[in-house]
C-alpha cells in the first residue's frame, strides 16, 4: 500500500479542527469552482435535448449550482461564522 500524499503546509490545520486562512480560502474556492461546473453541466444538458426529463435534470443541476455558489460567497465572506465545524 502506498503512503498518503503529504498535506501542503498552507492547508494543514492549526489545532483539532481549525484551518489556516489559506485552507479556508481553498475550500471556498473549491466550492465556487464546483458551482461553475454544475452551471455548465445544466447548460450542456439543456442544449442537448428538449424533453421534459432533461429539463428537470437541467433544473436540478442549476439549483445545485446556485446553492454551491451562494455557499461559496458565504464562506469567502466569513468562513468561521458560516462553517459547521
Amino acid at each position: 500500500m502506498s503512503e498518503p500524499l503529504p498535506i501542503p503546509l498552507h492547508l494543514r490545520t492549526l489545532g483539532e479542527s481549525s484551518l489556516t486562512p489559506a485552507g479556508k480560502r481553498h475550500i471556498a474556492n473549491s466550492m465556487y469552482m464546483k458551482a461553475g461546473a454544475f452551471l455548465q453541466a445544466a447548460t450542456l444538458v439543456r442544449s442537448k435535448d428538449g424533453s421534459e426529463h432533461t429539463d428537470w435534470v437541467a433544473l436540478h443541476l442549476l439549483c445545485q449550482g446556485i446553492e454551491l455558489f451562494l455557499k461559496a460567497l458565504l464562506l469567502f465572506g466569513d468562513y468561521d461564522s458560516t462553517s459547521s465545524d
